[in-house]
């Protein structure tokens, strides 16, 4: 099992090279709570994962198809110095948002299947950091960015908001528990002003 901690504080505040995890729609939009903070400190890594829900080439059609393709998926970022010094981690938990936002049993089942795939993500780019091999399903890296692929910085340990306890309303019991059953151990931080019930949702995560 997983071994999932939790302190009262500032996700930002995390060391350089953390991943910093947070469950996201497949939308393409980070519109309020921690997602809309992520989006403000990140801006490169929000249009990475923009991009990567509304592929230009998408018709209206397949883009459909495509975003319900993601639930279930992790998007893993390199940071991007000198700004944006953390990986940053989209677990797919719900396709939409607001009034079309997925029931708890859906999100529960991508939760599950997205931090796997994360786990899986970390697990072989640490593989190829070590043997200087590439790996599948390495992390994404911005055009910008490709000609430094062989020089990305280490991947730190794991951190994250309460998933899927702000916007997407699924009480944070639930979630911990999918993520204890995992193999990806995280360090979960919530916002001083949150008291020590279940999260009120107001201070938490915009996409989850």
């Amino acid at each position: 099992m997983a071994n999932i901690t939790e302190q009262t504080g500032d996700i930002f505040s995390a060391p350089a090279n953390t991943v910093l995890i947070h469950a996201c729609n497949a939308k393409g939009v980070w519109g309020s709570g921690v997602a809309l903070a992520f989006k403000k400190k990140f801006p490169k890594a929000f249009q990475a994962y923009a991009a990567h829900c509304k592929p230009p080439s998408s018709n209206p059609a397949n883009l459909a198809d495509h975003q319900r393709a993601l639930a279930g998926t992790a998007f893993l970022l390199p940071p991007s110095p000198p700004q944006e010094n953390h990986w940053i981690a989209c677990l797919f938990t719900s396709v939409g948002y607001g009034r079309s936002v997925d029931s708890p049993e859906q999100i529960m089942a991508n939760t599950e299947r997205a931090v796997a795939d994360l786990a899986r993500q970390i697990g072989e780019f640490r593989s190829r950091d070590q043997d200087g091999t590439e790996a599948m399903g390495s992390p994404a890296i911005p055009p910008e960015n490709s000609q430094v692929e062989k020089a990305m910085p280490i991947l730190g340990s794991c951190w994250s908001v309460r998933l899927n306890s702000g916007k997407f309303g699924v009480e944070w019991s639930r979630t911990k528990t999918v993520l204890e059953h995992g193999t990806l151990d995280i360090h979960v931080v919530r916002p001083q002003s949150e008291d020590h019930g279940e999260p009120s949702g107001k201070n938490q995560e915009g996409g989850g």
